[in-house]
């Protein structure tokens, strides 16, 4: 069945506001610049989806993320995320690191 909706016109400016979810992309590459960097990082407006997901996981074996272990520092409150980054020293390895299905986060 096919909807169909009468749309009118607008003769004045329109009011409103648009909420964009935040860039997979740009994402994983700040939770990557976060992790990396010295003292703490706020990212806002990140997205929910499994690219993210899994990149939160990985930084969090690497040193730094969102998770419950105890080698991980760093709290996600809603689409924003405080990670404590491990100032360039990784966690040594060799460490697997589950990228799930997720394309962005496989090709860090």
């Amino acid at each position: 069945m096919v909807q169909s909706y009468q749309i009118r016109a607008r003769t004045g400016p329109l009011d409103a506001v648009v909420v964009v979810p935040g860039s997979k992309s740009v994402a994983n590459r700040a939770l990557i610049c976060a992790t990396l960097a010295t003292g703490t990082s706020t990212l806002r407006n990140l997205p929910a989806g499994d690219d993210t997901v899994a990149m939160l996981k990985c930084v969090g074996r690497l040193g730094a993320g969102v998770g419950t272990s105890t080698t991980i520092e760093a709290e996600r409150s809603g689409d924003d995320c405080t990670v404590i980054g491990v100032a360039g020293v990784l966690t040594p390895g060799p460490i697997t690191l589950h990228a799930q299905l997720a394309g962005t986060t496989s090709r860090f």
